[in-house]
């Protein structure tokens, strides 16, 4: 599905109205960052590992464009420059990774990292330029044209069109719109829930306890 098309589903949802394209619009880009801002993302808002070149004596650096959240199981890994093998950093408090530098822990490269705004802080700073390696939700392309597609229109367009629906219908005043979009929506976020544990038992080799 693309933007255009989600656009004329909700106006025909809405009772065929052909004068509210341009707010439906609108809404739907409203909606989808209101998906994202989620406390569970789905599974399509994994990004590929992203590589971010870190100078040296560099204790900070941005997040990634479109950054959403990190990983559950872990997000941050930092190069060693003569074998080109990544560790993983351990994430831990702002407070304690001001420690770590206080102390030099270390002083060849960081070990831990913590999220603060939109910069991961790093401790110790590399003696060195090397590289990390990111894995992270992050955010779906932003919809402009009616051609235009993107995660959410491609695996579950139910889920955004439904939100973005809900929000035409207070729009609207219409409770009884409003209680049409909200029960598709309860139905498809339930849907979206059941992927992704369904992914993540998959990402499991099963195994038969016993003595």
């Amino acid at each position: 599905m693309n933007y255009g098309e989600a656009v004329a589903n909700i106006a025909k949802k809405l009772g065929n109205r052909t004068d509210l394209d341009a707010s439906i619009q609108s809404e739907i880009l409203l909606a989808q960052a209101e998906l994202e801002a989620a406390v569970t993302l789905p599974w399509f808002l994994l990004g590929p590992e992203k590589y971010i070149d870190l100078v040296a004596d560099t204790d900070r650096v941005a997040v990634p464009t479109g950054f959403l959240r990190e990983y559950e199981d872990g997000a941050l890994w930092i190069e060693d420059t003569t074998t080109g093998d990544f560790t993983k950093l351990t994430k831990t408090h702002f407070d304690t990774l001001r420690m770590v530098e206080s102390t030099g822990e270390s002083d060849e490269a960081p070990e831990y990292y913590t999220l603060a705004g939109e910069y991961f802080y790093l401790a110790p700073p590399p003696a060195a330029d090397t590289r990390l390696r990111i894995l992270s939700y992050n955010a779906a392309d932003t919809l402009a044209a009616a051609a235009d597609t993107n995660a959410w229109l491609t695996y579950n367009p139910e889920m955004l069109i439904a939100k973005a629906g809900m929000r035409m219908a207070q729009y609207l005043r219409s409770v009884e719109l409003y209680g049409m979009f909200q029960s598709q929506y309860v139905e498809s976020a339930a849907a979206q829930e059941k992927h992704n544990v369904a992914r993540e038992i998959e990402n499991f080799e099963g195994f038969m306890g016993g003595s």
